[in-house]
């Protein structure tokens, strides 16, 4: 991973999150662009560097944040770790992956910021069913922007510093798969 690169991406991405992202709100749900970047990066760095970049993210946005420092970076380090760690069961150019990859993880994220909420000041309003819709509205949103940006970043694999898309293609009467 390129730290240069990955720096603009992030501040264009922060940058984004914090001007345009409250426009784009359905129903209370915001796009969290920053869980999309962290995903992006755990799933296409060729090193644990990715891991070290969504805890930075994580801690980006926690900052911005009123939760206590440190929940949310410990959140994206984990989902991060976890990719890292089953990535190679998945097909990571595919945009599937990458919408339910991202959804997994913010409806994860959802779930412990919301018990966290629940023990620090002790009321979640609105009940069980109304959080748990809240938040896998928040996930579902968030995930259909996932297939968008990866695609968006992966047209900059070396600014990024992440492994190219493998392409495949078949041959014109022949059933073989060749990888470029």
């Amino acid at each position: 991973m390129r730290w240069f690169g990955f720096a603009i991406c992030a501040v264009v991405v922060l940058t984004l999150q914090t001007t345009i992202a409250w426009r784009l709100e359905v129903r209370g749900a915001r796009p969290d662009w920053m869980l999309v970047l962290a995903v992006f990066f755990a799933l296409h760095t060729r090193s644990m560097d990715g891991l070290f970049g969504a805890w930075v993210l994580g801690a980006a946005v926690d900052i911005m944040s009123i939760e206590r420092f440190g929940l949310i970076s410990a959140c994206y380090g984990a989902s991060a770790l976890a990719i890292y760690a089953t990535r190679e069961h998945f097909f990571r150019d595919n945009p599937l992956t990458h919408f339910m990859l991202t959804f997994v993880c913010a409806a994860i994220i959802g779930v412990v910021t919301t018990i966290y909420r629940a023990v620090a000041v002790g009321v979640v309003g609105g009940g069980v069913p109304a959080v748990g819709g809240g938040i896998l509205l928040a996930a579902g949103y968030t995930a259909a922007w996932a297939p968008l940006l990866h695609y968006a970043l992966l047209k900059f694999p070396r600014l990024l510093g992440v492994g190219a898309p493998r392409r495949s293609y078949h041959t014109r009467r022949g059933s073989r798969t060749r990888h470029v």
